[in-house]
């Protein structure tokens, strides 16, 4: 598991893996896959998680780890302009983190 130091930066992690992977209304994914291709700590993933739905970044369905994600036209917004003010070096890691996870389904 990476190392998450505050709130902000786990919701990024969860913004990454969302954006890299389509996941719009429709194209969700599936809250155990984005766990594991952010990985981040279980509460560090939940309290991110739950700033994003709450704020209206993102959007999804109850069901805990079977629940999905998908992101919200402001969850897309947000992430560009993080983006642009912070340029990440690692969204190569996070895509691939991604493909890996789907794949051991």
């Amino acid at each position: 598991m990476a190392q998450e130091t505050n709130i902000t930066q786990c919701a990024s992690k969860i913004l990454d893996v969302l954006i890299e992977g389509g996941a719009v209304a429709g194209y969700a994914i599936k809250v155990e896959d984005l766990i594991a291709a952010s990985e981040l700590s279980d509460s560090g993933f939940d309290r991110a998680d739950t700033y994003l739905l709450q704020a209206g970044y993102i959007d999804g369905t109850m069901g805990g780890r079977n629940g999905v994600r998908w992101l919200t036209p402001a969850g897309i917004e947000l992430h560009q302009a993080t983006k642009a003010s912070h340029p990440s070096t690692d969204i190569n890691t996070t895509h691939l983190n991604l493909h890996k996870s789907l794949k051991r389904q």
